[in-house]
Order: C-alpha cells, then structure tokens, then sequence
C-alpha cells in the first residue's frame, strides 16, 4: 500500500480533497482523477467522515483506483469539515475493491486509527513520523 504525505494549502474540506486526490494522481495510483473525485463527494453526502477529533478519512473505492492507497494532509491552519467541526489531518482513502492483500492492510491501519490515542498522537507527529507509524501496521 502506498501512503503519502503532503502538508496543506488548502483551507476548505472541497479543495483539500482536490488537493491530496491530485497527489493520489502525480503518483499514478488513480485511473481517473474526476471520476475518484465524483465518488468522493457522493460518500461525503453519505455521512460524516470524521473519524476522530481533528481527523477526517473521506474515501471512495471503485475501479478508477489502480492501487489501495492513502493520502494524508495536514493542515497548520483548522479546516472547516462539516457544519464548525474543524480537522487538522485528512486522511483520503482511495481503494481498488480487487486489491486485496492493500485492502487487509487498510483495516488494519482504520483499525488502530480508532484507538483515541494513537489519532491524537498521530496529529502532533512530524510528516516521518507519521508515515513511519502507518507503514508498521
């Protein structure tokens, strides 16, 4: 699974999911990019996508994704997500329903990312040490 990392510009929730999908795209991990982005926003209008305190996983899973793959943003300024409440990391989750060996590792990343702890640490880490922390899981 790849992960990456890119500090945001970005100070709304539309433009940081524009943002870390075109990481997701320089890097050759999605087919189509407005295609990634369309399924996106219809999972957004799903449901909150906050999975902690000042962390959101917006995601989207469908054949426009080449590889299981995670973007992470962290922002130094809050990021309006939903209706005043705020995040400082977006983890954007792009998943290819037929790669399952990335998929396993994916649950377990969510997994522990359920643990208050670890999301509250995650937010106070450097850019390495937060890619470090994910990739042991």
């Amino acid at each position: 699974m790849k992960i990456l990392f890119r500090e945001l510009n970005s100070v709304d929730k539309i433009t940081s999911i524009k943002e870390l999908s075109s990481l997701l795209s320089e890097n050759r991990l999605l087919k189509e990019k407005q295609d990634f982005l369309r399924l996106v926003y219809e999972r957004e209008k799903q449901g909150n996508t906050l999975i902690a305190p000042r962390i959101a996983m917006p995601h989207a899973e469908g054949i426009s994704v080449r590889k299981t793959s995670i973007a992470i943003g962290k922002s130094t300024k809050l990021i309006n997500w939903n209706n005043n409440q705020f995040v400082e990391m977006i983890l954007l989750v792009a998943i290819n329903p037929a790669d399952e060996i990335n998929n396993e590792k994916l649950i377990r990343i969510i997994r522990e990312l359920g643990k208050e702890e670890k999301t509250v640490h995650l937010i106070d880490s450097t850019k390495t040490n937060i890619l470090r922390e994910l990739q042991k899981i």
